[in-house]
């Protein structure tokens, strides 16, 4: 019935009323109503709840029909909310009411305008919830719910402590990023890039490949295509993005750095056919989505041709990337369904770095999973996943002499696990086992610099696996306290060597203020020494024996207003046995150094291991989109210290310890279609150095800091309904300030004491420009 009846309805049974002759009624009028803080993994389109409003303007909650730990809730929500009264006449009386609590939209809405008839003076304003009915009659008991107001709050779900959590919306078209979500996460806090255009990072100190990338709940050899492509997902297949910079859930496990979560969509129902088709300058992509068996299946496609662009700049580059995914959900039973993830990526780089010589880089993988889920009730879920993919990585030139590289693999395994709800305990318990079957192509002998050593144990080995259970336990003690407790267990094995590891976590979260959380957290984190930057096939393969270990602790506080967000974290992460990522550098200047005649000299080969130190803070101030405010965005600052122990007796300060960072990120909706949005980044110089020999031979290393670098990037965009679909026409101009960024140090050598005339080595601007055009169907 529309709402407009049901006014009327109110107002004509209230008229007919007995009493309504004597006194006039007035229903209760709700003057706050928090919002519904949703258990993780619930999802509902909306609550009706059946409330008590008392003569005092409390309310406590009488009917509640969906699972415990929603009701709980809701309950908590309705304890805290604030009424004005009913009355009747001149006397205050109690009264049922309707309260219905709706899950926040993907993107923010305007509130849903009065109805058509205007309430009476004595009635809320149009701006607050809007009653649809009398209390009915005073009585001693509170009348029956049939005919009782009805009020609404949104309800969120929670973040958890120390996440950073984005929709889609609010990161896809971050300038510099070229319409790549997962890019924006380089203006994070504790996020160091490694270069302009290069798409790995360094989360507080751990490097590149001790990143974990996860998406839909499958873990991704790498994220981003090689050089300045892409990440291998498309927009479409993603919904929030979250990245845990430390102390991540038992979930994610086997790596030292931060975890980067790309969810899928948000579930909807998908009725028709629909896609997307993109053209830029750098690659094309399209994606399409369509019901299928009572379910909905969907997919992308990109096709990526950057080497044209770079073909203009210069001939010794050439590049092509590519890439697919596939989603889908069928059910089975009211109960039951079946789903699918599988992606696909592929790249080709060709650098000349001579006339006769062409480094080639080829690198591809095929992952996917098959999943089993049934849903056991509130909120309790069991899965069953079978999970198997191809993956390979080759490095190599056009002489048969130079070093080279190529592994390739097939992996396959089980996953499985179970949460349970239990009123305000939630338990998630998981396994897996993955097998990976594949040898490295051993290099050939190239002298005795080889990055690529290997110790033989796993390169003698044809066949290996990793496994691990884990068990995750949130506690809502209280509206205001919880805990998190959390572990997991790994084993890596190959041949007849065999590791394991068990890594503990805890975090606690005090809700102090309504508006302010606090929260302490610390973790244990093992994972093998592996390649420097994460690479099919070759991330799962241990450089070395042994495991690395992290040890993170971080305390931070968050403050929730309802224009913006504050958070501030302090954090301190201990490395030891780190694989030195540093290490190309280390050992082709100190082979350099060692080759002259003289003695003493400390040559650094293959995989150093050291210990290492990363802490600081980070502040993020961040304004969510909002459709009363055209302006949004977030400002994100890091001072960080990150040290490493002496190298073979060597002191030096790791190249990626920048000690301020600082982004700016500022999307403004000028006029309605037209959108601008800049990006400043500003960091302090990183340390470089060269090695030289002093008057006994000895190495020793000079070492200085380069200059700060400052970047702006800046897109403009449009965005029109052309009837048959949605169009958008953008510009994304990456280094739209044309600078020139520090990264190396040279300095004239000396045989008998330190280097000198030193200066510093800057890179051409790195300037990408794209423009695309975006049809949405």
């Amino acid at each position: 019935m529309p709402r407009r009846w049901l006014v009327l309805f109110a107002l004509v049974s209230a008229l007919a009323s007995p009493a309504s002759a004597q006194e006039a009624r007035v229903p209760p009028r709700v003057i706050e109503l928090p919002e519904l803080v949703l258990p993780e993994g619930a999802a509902i389109s909306e609550l009706e709840l059946v409330v008590i409003v008392a003569i005092d303007g409390s309310a406590q909650l009488e009917g509640c029909d969906h699972e415990a730990s929603v009701c709980d809730a809701a309950r908590d929500v309705i304890a805290r909310a604030r009424f004005e009264p009913a009355r009747v006449g001149d006397r205050v009386v109690a009264a049922r009411a309707r309260v219905l609590l709706r899950p926040p939209e993907p993107e923010p809405e305007p509130e849903a305008p009065a109805p058509d008839p205007e309430p009476p003076a004595s009635e809320p304003p149009p701006s607050e919830p809007e009653p649809i009915a009398d209390p009915g009659p005073p009585a001693s008991d509170p009348p029956p719910p049939e005919g009782e107001p009805l009020f609404s709050a949104r309800a969120r779900t929670p973040l958890p402590a120390g996440t950073r959590r984005f929709e889609l919306a609010e990161i896809r078209d971050v300038p510099g990023a070229f319409g790549d979500p997962f890019r924006a996460l380089e203006a994070m806090p504790g996020v160091t890039p490694v270069a302009t255009g290069v798409p790995y990072v360094y989360v507080r100190g751990a490097p590149p490949a001790s990143s974990l990338y996860v998406y839909d709940d499958l873990p991704l050899p790498m994220l981003f295509h090689l050089g300045i492509g892409p990440a291998v997902i498309h927009p479409r297949m993603l919904g929030p993005v979250r990245l845990h910079a430390g102390v991540a859930p038992a979930r994610y496990g086997r790596h030292l750095g931060g975890v980067i979560v790309g969810e899928g969509p948000d579930p909807r129902a998908i009725d028709r056919v629909a896609g997307e088709l993109e053209v830029r300058l750098l690659d094309a992509n399209g994606y399409v989505e369509a019901p299928v068996l009572g379910g909905e299946v969907m997919g992308a496609v990109r096709v990526g041709y950057p080497g044209l662009v770079l073909s203009l700049i210069t001939d010794d580059v050439e590049l092509v990337y590519g890439d697919y995914q596939l989603r889908g959900r069928v059910p089975v039973s009211t109960q039951e369904e079946l789903r699918l993830v599988w992606i696909g990526s592929f790249d080709r780089l060709a650098v000349r770095t001579s006339e006769t010589t062409t480094t080639i880089t080829t690198v591809q993988f095929h992952r996917g999973e098959v999943r089993f889920v049934r849903r056991l009730g509130g909120g309790a879920e069991l899965g069953l996943a079978l999970r198997a993919g191809f993956e390979e990585s080759s490095v190599g030139t056009d002489d048969p002499n130079a070093l080279s590289l190529a592994i390739a693999a097939t992996t396959i395994g089980p996953r499985l696990w179970v949460s349970l709800v239990e009123g305000p305990v939630r338990l998630r318990l998981g396994a897996d086992a993955i097998g990976s079957f594949g040898r490295p192509l051993p290099p050939v002998d190239v002298g005795s610099f080889d990055p690529f050593r290997y110790d033989g144990v796993f390169s003698d080995s044809a066949v290996r696996s990793t496994s691990g259970a884990f068990a995750e336990l949130i506690w809502a003690i209280d509206p205001t306290w919880s805990i998190e407790v959390g572990g997991r267990f790994d084993l890596w094995t190959a041949g007849r060597y065999a590791t394991g590891a068990l890594d503990p976590r805890l975090r606690v979260t005090a809700r102090v203020l309504d508006a302010l959380e606090l929260h302490v957290g610390g973790a244990i984190v093992r994972q093998p020494a592996t390649f420097l930057v994460p690479l099919p096939g070759v991330a799962d393969v241990p450089l070395l024996r042994g495991l690395q270990t992290a040890y993170q602790a971080e305390i931070g506080a968050r403050y929730e207003h309802p224009l913006f967000e504050a958070e501030l974290q302090l954090f301190a992460h201990r490395y030891e046995g780190l694989a030195f990522v540093d290490f190309f550098l280390l050992a082709a200047s100190t082979q350099e150094i060692c080759a002259r005649p003289g003695g003493g000299c400390q040559h650094i080969d293959g995989v150093p291991r050291t210990d290492g130190t990363s802490w600081g803070g980070e502040l993020f101030v961040r304004m969510p989109p909002s459709n009363d405010i055209p302006v949004n965005g977030w400002i994100s600052y890091t001072l960080a210290w990150n040290e490493i122990d002496e190298l073979a007796g060597i002191a030096m300060r790791p190249s990626y310890d920048v000690r301020h960072l600082l982004n700016t990120v500022v999307q403004w909706h000028v006029v309605d279609g037209f959108h601008a949005g800049v990006r400043v980044l500003v960091r302090s110089g990183a340390p470089r150095g060269v090695f030289y020999q002093d008057e006994v031979g000895a190495t020793q290393r000079l070492e200085r800091e380069l200059d700060a670098y400052a970047r702006l990037d800046v897109q403009l965009s449009y965005a029109w309904d052309a009837g048959w679909g949605r169009m958008r026409v953008s510009l994304d101009w990456l280094n739209a300030s044309f600078s020139e960024e520090p990264i190396a140090l040279s300095c004239v050598n000396r045989s008998d004491g330190p280097p000198t005339d030193c200066r510093q080595e800057r890179t051409p601007p790195i300037v990408g420009p794209n423009l695309g055009l975006r049809i949405e169907l």
